[in-house]
């Protein structure tokens, strides 16, 4: 393959393209890079995100947009999930899997008050869903052991 030109942006363009082209309102830097690599990519640019915005470089941002645009008209199930939506959606199919057909869910909620503790999976941490469920966990185990003589 030819060689690649690069593009320079300042972190300020490089964030607000990607805000605008992918939706997303935060994201990291190794994010931002990453991303904007394999879009522009097949046009032969490297993208570079200068952290300063006092440069001397000739910046891109038009082009940059441009390939990014063009780059998800053409391959949409490429567009990024940034880390938050990445976690709700996490959240979501592990409520489900947890609390299936008893997944209290009006309103937005995503609660399970089946089995105490009960676990609510928009608002407790990761750390204290899993120490709720190592707890149902215990309880199960020790009603199992009760049945056995145990």
């Amino acid at each position: 393959m030819g060689a690649h030109t690069t593009l320079f942006v300042t972190h300020n363009q490089a964030a607000r393209i990607y805000r605008e082209c992918c939706g997303i309102k935060f994201a990291t830097l190794p994010e931002m890079e990453k991303f904007f690599d394999q879009a522009l990519d097949k046009a032969l640019y490297n993208v570079v995100i200068l952290e300063n915005e006092d440069t001397k470089e000739k910046l891109s941002d038009h082009t940059v947009e441009y390939h990014v645009r063009d780059y998800l008209k053409e391959n949409p199930q490429y567009k990024p999930v940034g880390e938050y939506e990445e976690n709700q959606i996490l959240r979501e199919l592990l409520a489900i899997r947890v609390a299936g057909v008893s997944l209290y869910r009006d309103d937005g909620e995503l609660q399970d008050n089946t089995v105490m503790p009960t676990i609510d999976f928009k608002r407790d941490s990761a750390r204290v869903i899993a120490q709720k469920l190592i707890e149902r966990n215990d309880k199960t185990w020790a009603t199992a052991r009760s049945f056995l003589g145990g």
